[in-house]
């Protein structure tokens, strides 16, 4: 009986321990992911300007499932760094060059046969994945269709403003 009062208290200490250690973090969100200043060494790619809240890009020299890169300083002096895609049936998407997972590391992605890499972990997903999906550390969506006017492929600046923590 006494070997049992001892043991009770102590198996009472060690789960109290491990729960209170073991407390489930909230998943990150591009809003909540960056909490310091990164460099990006990732690919920087094209740099295209804002205007009238939107940036516009040929579509012109995109190939089939081929990712170009390109960045954007948004209004706050904070530049973004993102993809762009043809896909097989015509349809543009963009996604961040950071994930939710690596961001904090600033390397990005790069583009080997018909799958993206990331340069942080060397998870590879296959391009037909590309800004549709949002799991693990796939590039982070930010529009799987985007517009196009005359040619010219349309994203607007709050949805570049959504990926900013990333950077």
């Amino acid at each position: 009986m006494s070997k049992l009062l001892i043991f009770i208290p102590i198996v009472i200490i060690i789960v109290f321990v491990f729960v209170s250690n073991n407390k489930s973090k909230p998943m990150p969100t591009p809003s909540n992911i960056n909490t310091q200043k990164i460099d990006f060494t990732g690919e920087k790619g094209q740099t295209v300007n804002s205007n009238n809240n939107q940036i516009t890009i040929s579509t012109a020299d995109f190939e089939t499932n081929k990712v170009k890169f390109f960045n954007t300083t948004l209004t706050d002096g904070k530049t973004v760094y993102y993809l762009v895609l043809k896909d097989k049936d015509g349809n543009f998407r963009a996604a961040a060059n950071a994930n939710k997972q690596c961001a904090i590391y600033g390397k990005g992605y790069r583009q080997v046969g018909d799958q993206i890499e990331c340069l942080t972990c060397n998870k590879k997903y296959p391009v037909t994945d590309f800004a549709i999906e949002k799991p693990d550390c796939n590039p982070y969506p930010i529009n799987a269709k985007l517009p196009i006017n005359n040619g010219q492929l349309i994203i607007s600046s709050s949805e570049l403003e959504s990926i900013a923590s990333l950077f």
